[in-house]
C-alpha cells in the first residue's frame, strides 16, 4: 500500500527556489540531501529517513512525493554518484517524471526503474531514451503504455546508443511495427521484455526478416558491403582511426560454400526476447522468427495459450532458441 504524507509547509514553495539556491554539492548523496533541505528551510521527506543509506543506489518504493521534495532529490542526483534509481509504485506525476528525464544524460546514471507508475500521458516515457540518454537499463512495468506510447519509445530507440535492457511487463502493447523499424537501426538493445501484453502470433509478422540469418542475393551482399565501407569511412572521419573498432558492427555477410548462397546476419546484439504471458495461440510467425534465429537468440513464450503439442514441437525444433 502506498504510504502518503502531506507536507503542508511545501504547498506554496516554488521549484525555482531549488534551482536558484547557491548550494554547493560535495558529491556525497545523503550528506548533500540533508544540507540542501536545511538550506531551503524545508521539511525532510519521511522516506529519506527510512531508506537504506547507499551511495550508488536510491530506491523509493510505495512512497508518494510532493513536487518540492522530488525536485530537491533530483537536484542532488545531478552531482551524486548514483548508478541506479528506483521509484516503484510512487504515483509519479508528469512534473516528477520530467525531472527524471533531465537526468538521462548523466554519465554515471545507468539504471532507472519506475514500475507501477501509470500516467495519463505515457508518451513522456519516450523522452527518457532520447539521443543523449546514457541509461543502460530501463524498467516501465505496469505504466499504462499503449501502442502509441510504445511506438514513441521505439522511435527513440532508433538513435539510442546505450540502452541494453528494456522491461515493459504488463502494459497494453500489441503493435510491433515500430519495433521492427527500431531493430533495423538500433545496435545496443540486448534484451526486451514484452511479457504480459496483448501480443498474438500475427503481431510478430513485422519482425520477420529483421533479425537473424536472412537469405540475400549476391547483388544484395555486394550492396551491403558497399554501405558498410561507407559507414566505416564516415566513422573514421567522425572519431578517428584509433577509435574505429570501439563500436561493434553487428551485421555481416556469410557465404555458404556448399549451397553457394549469401546470408545477412542481421542485428546480432538483440538476443533476449520475453513474450511470456501474452495471447499467442498459434505458431506460424513464431516459427518463421525462430527459423532464422541465430544461436545466441532466445525467446521466452511460457504462459501463452499454445496447445501442448505445439509447445512440444517448438521445443524440439528450436531447442536452442525457445523456452516454452
Amino acid at each position: 500500500m502506498e504510504r502518503t504524507w502531506s507536507i503542508s509547509c511545501h504547498d506554496n514553495r516554488q521549484l525555482s527556489e531549488i534551482s536558484e539556491s547557491k548550494f554547493q554539492p560535495s558529491g556525497r548523496f545523503w550528506s548533500d540531501l540533508r544540507n540542501l533541505v536545511h538550506m531551503l528551510n524545508a521539511t525532510i521527506h519521511p522516506c529519506f529517513v527510512n531508506i537504506p543509506k547507499q551511495e550508488s543506489r536510491f530506491a523509493g518504493i510505495s512512497f508518494k512525493f510532493d513536487d518540492f521534495s522530488f525536485a530537491i532529490l533530483c537536484k542532488i542526483f545531478f552531482s551524486s554518484p548514483l548508478k541506479q534509481i528506483v521509484f516503484n509504485n510512487c504515483s509519479l506525476s508528469v512534473i516528477q517524471i520530467n525531472h527524471l528525464v533531465t537526468l538521462r544524460s548523466l554519465p554515471h546514471f545507468q539504471s532507472l526503474q519506475i514500475d507501477w507508475n501509470p500516467v495519463e500521458n505515457p508518451m513522456i516515457f519516450a523522452d527518457l531514451l532520447s539521443l543523449d540518454s546514457k541509461l543502460h537499463s530501463l524498467s516501465l512495468k505496469s505504466c499504462n503504455l499503449d501502442n502509441e506510447s510504445f511506438s514513441a519509445i521505439c522511435e527513440s530507440l532508433k538513435t539510442n546508443k546505450t540502452l541494453n535492457f528494456l522491461d515493459l511487463y504488463n502494459n497494453q502493447i500489441s503493435d510491433l511495427n515500430k519495433l521492427s523499424e527500431a531493430l533495423k537501426e538500433n545496435r545496443s538493445l540486448v534484451g526486451l521484455s514484452l511479457c504480459s501484453n496483448d501480443i498474438r502470433d500475427e503481431n510478430l509478422s513485422p519482425l520477420i526478416g529483421i533479425i537473424g540469418k536472412i537469405f540475400c542475393t549476391e547483388e544484395d551482399a555486394q550492396e551491403f558491403k558497399r554501405l558498410e565501407k561507407e559507414k566505416a569511412k564516415k566513422k573514421v572521419q567522425e572519431i578517428g582511426p584509433l577509435d574505429m573498432f570501439k563500436g561493434d558492427f553487428t551485421d555481416e555477410i556469410e557465404y555458404n560454400e556448399e549451397s553457394k548462397e549469401y546470408f545477412i546476419m542481421k542485428n546480432q546484439v538483440f538476443r533476449q526476447f520475453n513474450l511470456s504471458l501474452n495471447k499467442i495461440s498459434n505458431d506460424h510467425y513464431l516459427r518463421l522468427l525462430l527459423g532464422s534465429a541465430l544461436k545466441s537468440f532466445r525467446v521466452l513464450i511460457t504462459g501463452n495459450p499454445l496447445p501442448e503439442s505445439v509447445k512440444s514441437s517448438l521445443g524440439q525444433a528450436f531447442a536452442q532458441n525457445v523456452i516454452v
